[in-house]
């Protein structure tokens, strides 16, 4: 299966939260894979699996009207992932758990300050990449996963 950009963000957002922890990475979606060696020299392997990535914004039903000069929306964004952290001795899962995050908001906007759709498009945006940082958060500082990761002496 061809990789879709939204593992590639994912990922490489994983990747440098991880980094900002102090963690050493190889990132295989900027560093090539060389095969088992590069996995199997590595103390730990962390792999991950996108459940869920959206975002959406929705006219508010009820709420003004074609002729309107007010629109409001309300936003919704997901994220969730499946983190998996294994040994590449044993090949098998040693610790795995599902974080995710929730955004929901609503904004209204008027027919002044630019196009009213990429208000919105950048709204939704932004609430996606919250709550893909919210979500990388709440993993990369999370006591079990730290010590999931970290090589056992």
């Amino acid at each position: 299966m061809a990789p879709n950009p939204w593992s590639f963000t994912v990922t490489r957002a994983f990747a440098a939260g991880l980094r900002a922890s102090g963690v050493a990475v190889v990132d295989s979606t900027q560093t090539p894979f060389v095969g088992t060696s590069q996995a199997n020299a590595a103390p730990v392997v962390v792999t991950g699996e996108v459940r869920t990535l959206w975002t959406e914004a929705r006219l508010r039903p009820g709420i003004g009207d074609l002729f309107s000069t007010a629109y409001p929306y309300a936003f919704t964004a997901e994220c969730r992932v499946l983190i998996q952290v294994y040994t590449p001795a044993t090949t098998s899962t040693a610790w795995e758990r599902e974080y995710g995050k929730t955004s929901s908001a609503s904004e209204t906007y008027g027919l002044r300050g630019g196009s009213l759709w990429d208000r919105v498009a950048a709204q939704s945006v932004s609430r996606l990449a919250a709550v893909l940082a919210e979500t990388v958060e709440e993993a990369v500082n999370d006591p079990q996963f730290v010590r999931a990761i970290r090589p056992r002496s």
